[in-house]
């Protein structure tokens, strides 16, 4: 998913080369879906090549409402080939970054791991437990995916 999506919106990925916090390269892309309340999902893809040649996707997802984020953010990533949801509260976001008033500034937020966020290391150190994610959840997180489109950067 992480590579359709990013291959699918190839003119508004944002490249970096060890920048923001990553010892590596990658892309990252920001969409949004906007809803019937006036809210949007915000959602960041992102991709990264570390320096230690491991490689790190995750689709990290929140919605957004009055141009502010907020509600729960959900980080999805694979781990020895299992699919997992990292689920964070507002208040365990960057409190720098918090401040963000708009969905542009959501990548910044979102795009923690593997950027400057809580590695699989330091959140199992930390008790932060992420979640088995089962085929139908995943299929809705595609479904998402598909009625998404780019936030110009």
């Amino acid at each position: 998913m992480v590579r359709s999506a990013l291959s699918g919106f190839a003119g508004s990925t944002v490249n970096f080369d060890h920048s923001g916090g990553v010892n590596g390269v990658g892309s990252y892309l920001t969409l949004s879906v906007p809803q019937e309340d006036g809210s949007s999902i915000g959602i960041v893809v992102s991709s990264a090549t570390l320096d230690d040649g491991s490689n790190e996707r995750r689709i990290n997802v929140q919605a957004v409402r009055d141009n502010a984020t907020g509600d729960v953010s959900h980080s999805y990533y694979i781990e020895n080939g299992q699919v997992l949801r990292l689920d964070r509260e507002p208040s365990e976001l960057p409190s720098a970054k918090a401040s963000t008033k708009n969905i542009e500034g959501l990548a910044g937020l979102l795009l923690m791991p593997p950027a400057v966020g809580l590695s699989s290391n330091l959140e199992r150190q930390t008790s932060v437990n992420p979640h088995s994610v089962g085929l139908d959840e995943v299929s809705k997180l595609a479904e998402l995916l598909v009625s998404a489109q780019p936030v110009k950067q």
